[in-house]
């Protein structure tokens, strides 16, 4: 399972980038020799970039995705076992992704989006062998959905194998970053209505 709010996407994007970026500024020097243009190139813009500056191009919902877990079969653990360890393991999905519910305190919260997507592996290498197709969950939830008036955050986690939910409960500090993330939102959306109300 992973939880998913704007600023975090936004770091993950800009690891990303800034990734990218580094690799090509070496690959420049490299190609460049190290002068002194080619080192103020690679100091110019290394850092994260704010990306409050950029909240407009977010979308202010909290996501939650669910990933099926793979198991080794048994024929393939037992076969592996008789060559001590050696050969591919046989992967299956454990699984397939069939619903889930978030709760803050009791009350349930329904999601904007509630999907159900088809999940596809095919990897064939001298450790893992795994052809196989599942479903995953991605969930996407209203700003305020983890919120301060919470008493606990619950989420339920239902497959398609049994009827009984898998339940994940979300610490304070997890519920608490959740909601400091959608403060330029609110933010936000507090400022535009005091500039509609003294229009």
């Amino acid at each position: 399972m992973a939880l998913s709010t704007p600023p975090f996407d936004y770091r993950e994007k800009e690891e990303d980038r800034l990734r990218a970026e580094r690799t090509q500024k070496k690959r420049n020097r490299r190609d460049s020799g190290n002068s002194d243009a080619a080192q103020q190139e690679a100091n110019a813009d290394d850092t994260p970039r704010d990306w409050e500056s950029e909240t407009g191009g977010h979308r202010a919902v909290f996501g939650v995705y669910v990933v099926p877990k793979v198991k080794e079969g048994f024929g393939s653990a037992f076969t592996r076992s008789l060559r001590n360890g050696y050969g591919a393991a046989n992967l299956k999905f454990k699984t397939d992704f069939q619903s889930m519910k978030l709760f803050c305190g009791e009350k349930e919260i329904q999601p904007i989006f509630p999907g159900r997507i088809p999940l596809t592996v095919n990897v064939r290498n001298s450790s893992v062998k795994m052809e196989d197709s599942s479903y995953k969950g991605a969930y996407l939830y209203p700003p305020d959905a983890v919120n301060p008036s919470c008493k606990s955050v619950k989420i339920e986690i239902y497959s398609s194998k049994s009827a009984e939910p898998t339940v994940k409960i979300l610490d304070a500090n997890t519920a608490d970053r959740i909601w400091a993330d959608f403060d330029a939102f609110r933010r936000a959306d507090t400022d535009a209505h005091s500039t509609q109300a003294s229009n």
